[in-house]
């Protein structure tokens, strides 16, 4: 046989906030991750105009990229975007950036007739080198863009 309860209006209000204060007490619920960042800093360095000669290694210096977030971040990589560049940098990958913090690296670029960074080239031997350098984070924002700008005169006559 079946049994029929009856419940006031204040008995059901006691049940509904007890299964809400119980439910707030349990620990099932994850914390959301809060995302680092973002980065600030110099993100186009600019050599000023230079002679060039192929076989040449130009170098664009980042200095004082910080995390200006409130949270950590981790740099995963920093991959150059073109032939004969490499990136130097003085931390393993991946590195953690607290907030506040910041890190230096250096783009070496290899001069090499015909390559990415020369192609470009007009007649007179005149190159407007625009080169990106991408930084993978695991911040708010995933992908960083960078620059490197130089204007090359090649006067070697192996144009």
């Amino acid at each position: 046989m079946k049994r029929i309860v009856r419940l006031t209006e204040s008995d059901l209000a006691r049940i509904v906030r007890r299964v809400i204060k119980e439910q707030e007490e349990t620990p099932n619920q994850e914390i959301p991750k809060v995302a680092g960042g973002p980065l600030t800093g110099p993100m186009v360095v600019r050599n000023p105009d230079a002679e060039a000669e192929f076989g040449q290694t130009i170098e664009f210096k980042f200095r004082g990229i910080k995390n200006s977030g409130s949270a950590p971040m981790t740099v995963k990589r920093i991959l150059p975007m073109n032939s004969n560049m490499t990136i130097d940098i003085n931390k393993e990958f991946p590195f953690t950036l607290q907030p506040g913090e910041t890190f230096d690296f250096t783009a070496k670029q290899n001069l090499v007739k015909n390559g990415t960074a020369t192609q470009n080239m007009d007649i007179n031997g005149v190159v407007e080198y625009e080169q990106r350098i991408l930084i993978e984070t695991d911040g708010k924002k995933a992908k960083y863009v960078v620059f490197c700008r130089q204007k090359l005169f090649f006067f070697d006559g192996n144009r």
